[in-house]
């Protein structure tokens, strides 16, 4: 059945946000030039109005022969006290509302935002946008991220990104959610964080962003740099969120679930001691928390199986 150049673009953004491949990525696999593509995505004339024009039914045909990969789940996720407190917070990004997630080392905080992005994805209309934070990012780099996710129209420019971005939004239904992961490295970019309040404002009550990453995201928002980032400060403080990783008692229960019958208590308390963790940042006591560190515990228990099988 012939599709419009209309239905093919629509289809194509829904395979980008999907399968998370840039135009290069699909021109390569789809042999057409990158130039083709973008000509395309932008609008361009391929064909006559009353005509469905054969790269759109080229690019049809390429989709429906290959499927869109869907976003792998990272593994599985244990759900603790942190990964509960954190999912409450992404359940009121749905509703609009913006926040900070300050979380340390080895807590499951990205590998939560990279289930919660393969949930959505597997949704009629994918909600969650995680923005994989670069060094020096530009604004132009966060808004694609963002338009990409949430299967917005192609553009090219800063501008006309954030407007297709704020042309999705109002149509859909329901709020997206936001996700800026490892935000500290933003933290000399005013420029891109301006952005993204701009959007965030223009959107408001469409959107809720939530500024995730290390101790130094607590710094984030300070003045600088002539700029006070006051407007910041008064968006994301409406919820400010701490986590940490699992307690004790919850990591001698992972320790078990992984392991069955084949730990005795005393090699998940050996487990425990080379796993405990100590949060970098002092709390409100000037006291510092310590934890299990997940990725600590899984490397620990990676050798004792390696160890196993050797012996």
């Amino acid at each position: 059945m012939l599709q419009t150049r209309e239905q093919v673009r629509a289809d194509l953004r829904v395979y980008m946000s999907r399968s998370r491949l840039g135009l290069s990525e699909i021109a390569a696999r789809s042999g057409y030039s990158h130039q083709t593509l973008l000509q395309f995505v932008s609008q361009g004339r391929f064909g006559t109005s009353w005509d469905v024009g054969e790269t759109a039914q080229r690019l049809a045909s390429f989709m429906l022969e290959n499927p869109a990969p869907l976003p792998a789940f990272p593994g599985r996720i244990y759900e603790t006290i942190g990964t509960g407190a954190m999912r409450e917070l992404i359940a009121e990004g749905r509703e609009g509302v913006w926040g900070t997630l300050y979380a340390p080392y080895g807590a499951q905080k990205t590998f939560l935002f990279e289930t919660v992005f393969a949930e959505s994805a597997r949704e009629p209309e994918p909600w969650f946008a995680l923005v994989e934070t670069v060094e020096r990012m530009s604004p132009r780099q966060l808004l694609s991220q963002i338009s990409r996710a949430i299967a917005a129209p192609y553009a090219q420019y800063t501008t006309e990104l954030r407007d297709s971005i704020l042309g999705e939004l109002r149509r859909r239904k329901s709020a997206i959610v936001v996700v800026i992961d490892e935000a500290q490295l933003l933290y000399p970019m005013i420029d891109t964080l301006e952005c993204l309040r701009r959007l965030g404002d223009l959107a408001r009550g469409l959107v809720g962003v939530i500024v995730a990453g290390n101790e130094q995201v607590v710094t984030l928002f300070e003045a600088r740099r002539r700029t006070s980032m006051g407007q910041w400060r008064s968006r994301v403080e409406q919820r400010r969120l701490r986590v940490y990783g699992p307690s004790e008692a919850e990591g001698r229960e992972i320790a078990r679930q992984e392991f069955g019958g084949a730990l005795n208590e005393r090699q998940i308390d050996l487990l425990l001691t080379r796993s405990t963790d100590t949060d970098p940042l002092p709390d409100e006591k000037g006291q510092r928390r310590t934890y299990i560190n997940l990725r600590r515990m899984f490397n620990a228990l990676r050798d004792y199986r390696r160890k196993r099988k050797v012996n």
